[in-house]
């Protein structure tokens, strides 16, 4: 395999050689696009995959369906997406995610004792912020990293907002509980979210969700119904035996399994 930033796609490949587009909506919007006309992109998109990372009900789902009718197959990394391409008449595989070591790594210590009780990172929705004004008083009792990064444009390294990879595994080694609340009212299992929180060892406390095995729920992870969200943190946190082994056994699962 050889990994290409913004490269220009072949324009034909070889036996046994396929090109995959990782999060398509962001590469042809930010980079191909604007380089060639209609004609010649839908000419060069014959020869890939593309990749979504996205949820059905988001904006940029809709967006990688400008292109995906003209590539070879859509891939996804959730069964919700992977169905949601299918029922819109397109071919679909599923690519599920799995653990490497680099979801896990920083060259800072890695800290004794987890001193954040709950950390929150996800995309700002209307959803999210009517969950967390909801429960402010219970997140100003406790040590809490909560980071909601705006949606409608294209994160940087620059962007005031974004974690690089060993900042985000720094927050997640101290973290006791990474919370969970959906994107939408759709029951989405956020895999890129839940592995990286898996790999650094934090107890996931999610609200309900589907397309999340291998994974067994209230074994590797908490779910339960969002309603129910503060009152497990609660739990959790006041049992950290529990809380500890649940870290251990979803973390351990992906080392071996994923």
């Amino acid at each position: 395999a050889e990994l290409f930033v913004d490269g220009i796609p072949a324009a034909e490949t070889p036996n046994e050689t396929i090109q995959i587009v990782v999060t398509p909506h962001e590469f042809y919007n930010l980079f191909l696009t604007p380089k060639f006309p209609p004609a010649e992109l839908k000419r060069m998109t014959r020869q890939l995959y593309l990749l979504g990372t996205e949820q059905p009900d988001s904006d940029w789902f809709h967006s990688n369906m400008v292109v995906a009718p003209n590539a070879r197959a859509m891939l996804d990394i959730n069964p919700l997406g992977v169905e949601s391409y299918r029922l819109c008449g397109l071919r679909c595989f599923h690519l599920p995610l799995g653990y490497h070591p680099m979801l896990e790594r920083t060259s800072r210590p890695r800290p004794s004792e987890r001193d954040l009780d709950v950390c929150l990172l996800a995309s700002l929705t209307e959803r999210r912020e009517k969950f967390l004004a909801r429960h402010a008083d219970f997140f100003a009792e406790r040590n809490c990293h909560l980071r909601l990064v705006p949606l409608g444009f294209a994160k940087t390294k620059k962007t005031k907002s974004y974690l690089s990879a060993e900042e985000r595994d720094a927050v997640l080694q101290r973290s006791k509980i990474l919370l969970n609340i959906h994107y939408s009212e759709l029951r989405y299992f956020e895999w890129h979210r839940m592995l990286v929180g898996l790999a650094n060892g934090c107890c996931i406390v999610t609200e309900t969700c589907e397309g999340f095995a291998p994974l067994i729920a209230g074994k590797h992870f908490v779910m339960v119904e969002s309603g129910q969200l503060i009152e497990a943190c609660r739990y959790y946190l006041a049992h950290p035996a529990e809380r500890e082994r649940i870290a251990q056994a979803g973390q351990t699962f992906i080392r071996e399994h994923l």
